[in-house]
């Protein structure tokens, strides 16, 4: 499949929102807190299953995407909120979608376009 130009240029896009989105998180709630509690075995709790919303990263046991979870502190919701609003998660569900974006833009390799 040949890639255009556009599409590239989405992507290059994308991997910035994206980017700005995981920065914007790690400063509000403090970078030092952030990495005492940060789960080192985020794996076990963010899982990829194509059955579950097309094999977008979920948190296990529920359909709540990590792109979901993102957004929400995107828009300013807290972590206490987002607790309240969805009870079956828990506080180190949030830490574990934080820490699976930061680890995927730190492995995401972006290329300047000619």
């Amino acid at each position: 499949m040949k890639r255009t130009k556009a599409f590239n240029r989405s992507l290059i896009l994308n991997h910035y929102y994206v980017k700005t989105k995981v920065l914007i998180l790690l400063r509000a709630l403090s970078l030092d807190w952030v990495e005492k509690t940060m789960l080192n075995d985020w794996q076990e709790r963010i899982v990829v299953d194509p059955k579950i919303l097309v094999g977008k990263p979920v948190i296990r046991g529920t359909r709540l995407s990590v792109e979901f979870i993102l957004d929400l502190l995107a828009n300013g919701w807290t972590i206490e909120r987002i607790l309240d609003d969805y009870p079956q998660l828990k506080r180190e569900d949030i830490m574990a979608v934080l820490k699976y974006a930061a680890q995927m833009v730190k492995e995401e390799k972006v290329y300047p376009l000619p």
